[in-house]
């Protein structure tokens, strides 16, 4: 009986936990016995066949140096799934996405680039930002939000 067939984001993750594996000269078997696994079991991961839980793509990642998000660059999206409740959900209650898209790239910037000062320097202008703009309703007379700080 034929199992189900391999998904594509599964796939993808396994073939970047296999070129990490062989840009590393690692064995397959060593590495699953570095995870404590079969090398069948291992071999599945590499395929897609099996999903690999958190905890071991965490340890895979921390092995060869790269963070979690690098199994995830460049994952193939499904025609049929919809948009996930992470994606843009500000964008449907603010109805101004540009901002959002905005203040996500500063915080992803900030995380990548900036000291622990620096991020902390960038929040204080965030929040005197915040405390000059508390009495302007920040998207419109309807906002139930209020100032966050």
């Amino acid at each position: 009986m034929a199992g189900k067939p391999a998904d594509a984001r599964d796939v993808h993750i396994g073939q970047r936990i296999e070129r990490l594996r062989k840009q590393a000269k690692l064995s397959r078997e060593a590495l699953a016995q570095r995870l404590g696994i079969s090398d069948s079991q291992f071999g599945k991961y590499e395929k897609g066949l099996n999903r690999m839980s958190a905890a071991d793509l965490d340890f895979v990642g921390r092995l060869f140096d790269v963070p979690i998000g690098y199994f995830f660059e460049g994952l193939p999206r499904g025609e049929a799934a919809g948009p996930g409740l992470a994606e843009r959900p500000q964008a449907v209650l603010l109805g101004e996405a540009p901002w959002t898209d905005f203040a996500g790239a500063v915080a992803r910037a900030a995380d990548a680039h900036l000291g622990t000062e620096d991020r902390q320097r960038l929040a204080a202008v965030v929040k005197a930002l915040d405390r000059a703009l508390q009495d302007t309703p920040p998207f419109d007379k309807e906002n139930t939000f209020g100032p966050s700080g």
